[in-house]
């Protein structure tokens, strides 16, 4: 879910810029390290922020007490974290969800009759409101066209078809595989739903260092 090398911005408990770099977040510790060539040197036990951005986006905010400075490395402890709006959009969530794969049926001679595939389960692993991964037995298909992929509970209220493409460098070992794929295409409700599930999980991950007040706020927002 959380990568090891955002760029970063860290600021003043005032929210006075200091510098850009890299942070790197570890929630086991409750702990985020902000890293760069040149990193200002700030007294042990002030507070400060770290803003952390994907795709030029800010998605994370964290606040809390420095305790290791030195030039290139920042360390911050006992953080909360801020769950910036629109995060969902760009965050993945590592997840087990059962799913059908709908696959076209095998191109044949013209006018001869096509009978239809069955669906192939599968187990979705990873997903976001741009690409997903899942597992499955090694699947026969065009890998320029899209594939359609069901899913139901718990990310939908109903079942939701949606458009993926594969990419060919997924991993395919004897008779399992693991699909990397791009989504092509989702409706409307279905990448709202997706993107109030998306969110909903990464709070949970965030949960014991979340800020409350964040968190209530989000939750207000979804009940709405």
């Amino acid at each position: 879910m959380f990568t090891n090398n955002y760029q970063a911005t860290l600021l003043s408990d005032n929210d006075v810029l200091l510098e850009y770099g890299f942070a790197s977040i570890s929630l086991k510790n409750k702990s985020v390290d902000f890293t760069n060539t040149f990193v200002p040197l700030i007294k042990i036990g002030a507070t400060v922020k770290i803003i952390c951005s994907k795709n030029g986006q800010d998605i994370l905010s964290f606040t809390g007490e420095v305790y290791l400075s030195s030039k290139k490395l920042l360390r911050i402890i006992s953080v909360k974290c801020t769950l910036l709006p629109d995060a969902e959009k760009l965050l993945d969530i590592d997840t087990k969800i059962n799913a059908e794969v709908l696959l076209d049926s095998p191109k044949t001679k013209a006018f001869a009759i096509q009978s239809p595939r069955k669906p192939v389960d599968c187990i979705i692993t990873s997903i976001s409101t741009q690409k997903l991964t899942f597992h499955s037995s090694q699947l026969e298909f065009d890998w320029a066209s899209p594939l359609t992929i069901k899913i139901h509970e718990p990310i939908f209220n109903k079942p939701s078809a949606i458009k993926i493409l594969a990419n060919k460098n997924s991993l395919v070992f004897g008779d399992k595989a693991r699909y990397d794929c791009q989504i092509t295409m989702i409706n409307d409700t279905a990448i709202l739903e997706l993107m109030n599930f998306i969110r909903v999980n990464i709070q949970d991950v965030l949960k014991d260092i979340l800020d409350s007040s964040n968190h209530e706020t989000n939750q207000d927002e979804s009940e709405e």
